[in-house]
Protein backbone atom coordinates (compact mmCIF):
# COMPACT_ATOMS: atom_id res chain seq x y z
CA UNK A 1 0.00 0.00 0.00
CA UNK A 2 2.79 2.30 0.61
CA UNK A 3 4.25 1.90 -2.54
CA UNK A 4 0.79 2.60 -4.16
CA UNK A 5 0.52 5.73 -1.98
CA UNK A 6 4.12 7.13 -3.08
CA UNK A 7 3.41 5.96 -6.88
CA UNK A 8 0.20 8.14 -6.90
CA UNK A 9 1.45 10.88 -4.84
CA UNK A 10 4.26 11.09 -7.30
CA UNK A 11 1.63 11.55 -10.33
CA UNK A 12 -0.20 13.48 -8.46
CA UNK A 13 3.17 15.95 -7.93
CA UNK A 14 3.67 16.02 -11.80
CA UNK A 15 0.05 16.62 -12.47
CA UNK A 16 0.19 19.70 -10.08
CA UNK A 17 3.13 21.19 -10.95
CA UNK A 18 2.31 20.77 -14.98
CA UNK A 19 -1.08 22.40 -14.05
CA UNK A 20 1.07 25.62 -12.05
CA UNK A 21 3.68 25.71 -14.72
CA UNK A 22 1.19 26.58 -17.64
CA UNK A 23 -0.91 28.73 -15.82
CA UNK A 24 2.47 30.83 -15.26
CA UNK A 25 3.49 30.43 -18.74
CA UNK A 26 -0.11 31.79 -19.67
CA UNK A 27 0.64 34.62 -17.86
CA UNK A 28 4.18 35.17 -18.88
CA UNK A 29 3.14 34.86 -23.25
CA UNK A 30 0.19 37.80 -22.24
CA UNK A 31 2.90 39.92 -21.03
CA UNK A 32 4.95 40.39 -24.68
CA UNK A 33 7.54 42.03 -23.61
CA UNK A 34 8.30 38.79 -20.72
CA UNK A 35 7.16 36.74 -23.34
CA UNK A 36 9.68 37.71 -26.15
CA UNK A 37 12.89 37.78 -24.26
CA UNK A 38 11.84 33.97 -22.20
CA UNK A 39 10.70 30.46 -23.27
CA UNK A 40 7.80 30.71 -21.11
CA UNK A 41 7.16 27.04 -21.69
CA UNK A 42 9.85 26.04 -20.08
CA UNK A 43 8.65 27.26 -16.41
CA UNK A 44 6.98 23.53 -17.45
CA UNK A 45 9.46 21.57 -17.39
CA UNK A 46 11.66 23.66 -14.82
CA UNK A 47 8.60 23.03 -12.16
CA UNK A 48 8.68 19.80 -12.67
CA UNK A 49 12.06 18.91 -12.56
CA UNK A 50 12.12 20.86 -8.92
CA UNK A 51 9.01 19.19 -7.72
CA UNK A 52 9.99 15.56 -8.71
CA UNK A 53 13.25 16.30 -6.82
CA UNK A 54 12.03 17.83 -3.85
CA UNK A 55 8.92 14.79 -3.86
CA UNK A 56 12.16 12.35 -4.07
CA UNK A 57 14.59 13.78 -1.99
CA UNK A 58 11.27 13.58 0.73
CA UNK A 59 10.69 10.33 0.30
CA UNK A 60 14.21 9.50 1.44
CA UNK A 61 15.10 12.44 3.49
CA UNK A 62 12.26 14.12 5.77
CA UNK A 63 13.16 17.35 4.69
CA UNK A 64 8.84 18.57 5.40
CA UNK A 65 6.38 16.97 7.71
CA UNK A 66 3.49 17.46 4.50
CA UNK A 67 4.57 18.90 1.27
CA UNK A 68 2.42 22.13 0.88
CA UNK A 69 1.07 20.38 -2.55
CA UNK A 70 -0.21 17.41 -0.64
CA UNK A 71 -1.82 19.12 2.06
CA UNK A 72 -6.19 18.29 0.22
CA UNK A 73 -7.08 22.11 0.47
CA UNK A 74 -3.99 23.33 -0.82
CA UNK A 75 -3.90 21.38 -3.52
CA UNK A 76 -7.11 21.24 -4.57
CA UNK A 77 -6.96 25.39 -4.65
CA UNK A 78 -3.92 25.35 -6.93
CA UNK A 79 -5.54 22.84 -9.26
CA UNK A 80 -8.96 25.47 -9.34
CA UNK A 81 -6.80 28.41 -9.67
CA UNK A 82 -4.59 26.92 -12.38
CA UNK A 83 -7.69 26.11 -14.31
CA UNK A 84 -9.14 29.22 -14.25
CA UNK A 85 -6.08 31.05 -15.20
CA UNK A 86 -5.07 28.40 -18.07
CA UNK A 87 -8.88 28.97 -19.22
CA UNK A 88 -8.84 32.79 -18.36
CA UNK A 89 -5.97 33.79 -20.40
CA UNK A 90 -6.93 31.93 -23.40
CA UNK A 91 -9.88 33.76 -23.70
CA UNK A 92 -12.42 31.18 -23.01
CA UNK A 93 -12.19 29.60 -26.32
CA UNK A 94 -11.67 25.75 -27.68
CA UNK A 95 -9.64 27.27 -30.33
CA UNK A 96 -7.36 29.08 -27.98
CA UNK A 97 -6.82 26.37 -25.95
CA UNK A 98 -6.39 23.79 -28.56
CA UNK A 99 -3.20 25.53 -29.94
CA UNK A 100 -1.48 28.22 -27.61
CA UNK A 101 -0.83 25.90 -24.51
CA UNK A 102 0.12 23.08 -26.98
CA UNK A 103 2.42 25.63 -28.54
CA UNK A 104 3.38 26.72 -25.11
CA UNK A 105 4.70 23.10 -24.13
CA UNK A 106 6.05 21.94 -26.70
CA UNK A 107 8.36 24.91 -27.25
CA UNK A 108 9.16 24.70 -23.45
CA UNK A 109 10.47 21.53 -23.81
CA UNK A 110 11.86 21.71 -26.92
CA UNK A 111 9.83 18.92 -28.92
CA UNK A 112 10.35 20.95 -32.15
CA UNK A 113 9.25 17.59 -34.59
CA UNK A 114 6.07 17.30 -32.22
CA UNK A 115 2.94 18.31 -33.59
CA UNK A 116 0.01 20.13 -31.74
CA UNK A 117 -2.44 17.27 -31.74
CA UNK A 118 0.30 14.86 -30.01
CA UNK A 119 0.91 17.12 -27.44
CA UNK A 120 -2.92 17.81 -26.45
CA UNK A 121 -3.35 14.51 -26.26
CA UNK A 122 -0.65 13.82 -23.77
CA UNK A 123 -1.79 16.74 -21.80
CA UNK A 124 -4.94 15.19 -21.66
CA UNK A 125 -4.06 12.25 -20.63
CA UNK A 126 -1.71 14.15 -18.04
CA UNK A 127 -5.35 16.06 -16.54
CA UNK A 128 -6.85 12.58 -16.50
CA UNK A 129 -4.51 10.36 -14.60
CA UNK A 130 -3.44 13.80 -12.67
CA UNK A 131 -7.00 14.15 -11.52
CA UNK A 132 -7.50 10.72 -10.65
CA UNK A 133 -4.18 10.77 -8.23
CA UNK A 134 -5.68 13.54 -6.82
CA UNK A 135 -8.88 12.16 -5.81
CA UNK A 136 -7.46 9.02 -4.35
CA UNK A 137 -4.80 10.32 -2.55
CA UNK A 138 -7.62 12.31 -0.37
CA UNK A 139 -10.65 10.09 -1.22
CA UNK A 140 -10.46 8.48 2.42
CA UNK A 141 -10.07 12.31 4.20
CA UNK A 142 -13.19 13.37 1.78
CA UNK A 143 -15.78 10.46 2.77
CA UNK A 144 -15.31 8.94 -0.76
CA UNK A 145 -14.36 5.00 -1.58
CA UNK A 146 -14.26 4.75 1.58
CA UNK A 147 -12.90 0.67 0.89
CA UNK A 148 -10.01 2.35 -0.52
CA UNK A 149 -7.68 3.85 2.24
CA UNK A 150 -3.75 5.23 1.13
CA UNK A 151 -3.66 7.08 4.58
CA UNK A 152 -2.54 4.36 6.21
CA UNK A 153 1.02 4.77 8.85
CA UNK A 154 4.15 4.26 7.06
CA UNK A 155 5.43 0.59 7.52
CA UNK A 156 9.16 1.74 7.46
CA UNK A 157 9.10 5.48 9.06
CA UNK A 158 11.30 8.14 7.29
CA UNK A 159 13.61 9.42 10.46
CA UNK A 160 13.62 13.27 11.10
CA UNK A 161 16.39 14.76 10.03
CA UNK A 162 18.24 17.34 12.04
CA UNK A 163 17.70 21.13 11.85
CA UNK A 164 21.84 21.72 10.28
CA UNK A 165 21.52 18.58 8.00
CA UNK A 166 18.31 20.22 6.46
CA UNK A 167 19.67 23.89 6.33
CA UNK A 168 22.63 22.24 4.29
CA UNK A 169 20.18 20.36 1.81
CA UNK A 170 18.11 23.04 1.34
CA UNK A 171 21.37 25.71 0.76
CA UNK A 172 22.70 23.95 -1.68
CA UNK A 173 19.30 22.54 -3.43
CA UNK A 174 17.78 25.67 -3.39
CA UNK A 175 20.65 27.79 -5.26
CA UNK A 176 20.64 25.04 -8.16
CA UNK A 177 17.04 24.98 -8.83
CA UNK A 178 17.17 28.45 -9.24
CA UNK A 179 20.08 28.30 -11.71
CA UNK A 180 18.16 25.72 -13.48
CA UNK A 181 15.30 27.61 -13.83
CA UNK A 182 17.32 31.00 -15.60
CA UNK A 183 19.30 28.09 -17.42
CA UNK A 184 15.94 27.00 -18.69
CA UNK A 185 13.33 30.00 -19.08
CA UNK A 186 16.26 32.83 -20.14
CA UNK A 187 17.81 32.29 -23.61
CA UNK A 188 20.47 34.72 -23.14
CA UNK A 189 21.52 32.83 -20.11
CA UNK A 190 21.18 29.23 -22.00
CA UNK A 191 23.19 30.76 -24.70
CA UNK A 192 26.13 32.40 -22.47
CA UNK A 193 26.31 29.23 -20.59
CA UNK A 194 26.48 26.70 -23.61
CA UNK A 195 29.38 28.80 -25.27
CA UNK A 196 31.40 29.01 -22.12
CA UNK A 197 31.27 24.93 -21.64
CA UNK A 198 31.73 24.34 -25.39
CA UNK A 199 34.63 26.74 -25.39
Amino acid sequence: MQILRWVIGLFQTIFIHFLLGLAIAMLMVKWTWLDMRSNAGAMIFALLIISTCVYLLNSKVRLYRKLYWQRPLIGSLLIGFSGIIIVATNSFTIDHMLIVPAYTVRAGFFLKNVSLAQVNMTMLIILIVGLISHILLHANRWGLLKGLSLQSKEEHPIRETSRKRKMQILGVMYPVFIFLTLYLVQPGIRYFINQYVCH
